[in-house]
């Protein structure tokens, strides 16, 4: 691939969200939720895919119809289907499933890992699961 300078004025292609970027992206997130592994695929500064969708939801936040804030939707979109389907392999107890919920812990730390609220309340649940076990015992 040759190298060619953009003209003065004009963004760089790495810093463009070009249709084909975009739909890039978006099927790699919804194959492994990853955005750091999106933007590899896609050939994006890791950064560049960030403030993509900080302007996104900015956007989105002032009610403003922009491919910034039609993107955060779809990114988080196809998110959201990914861990529906692997807390669905989860709840039907297919094999393997504590590699899944591994996947969530580490790609979705603000929803599945030990610092987020959903883990704070199932480790209270089963505090309180275990005491409730070993006062009917006695």
């Amino acid at each position: 691939m040759e190298y060619k300078p953009n003209k003065p004025g004009q963004p760089s292609p790495l810093f463009t969200l070009t249709p084909e970027t975009y739909k890039k992206i978006v099927d790699q997130v919804a194959k492994d939720l990853s955005l750091s592994n999106a933007a590899r695929i896609a050939r994006v500064v890791p950064k560049t895919l960030c403030n993509w969708m900080e302007r996104g939801l900015s956007d989105i936040n002032e009610n403003k119809e922009s491919v910034f804030a039609q993107f955060f939707l779809d990114v988080k979109d196809a998110q959201g289907r990914k861990i529906s389907m692997l807390l669905s392999k989860i709840e039907k107890g297919k094999r393997n499933w504590q590699a899944l919920a591994w996947i969530l812990e580490k790609c979705c730390a603000e929803d599945f890992g030990k610092d987020s609220e959903v883990y704070k309340q199932l480790l209270d649940d089963y505090k309180k699961l275990l005491e409730d076990m070993s006062s009917n015992k006695s």
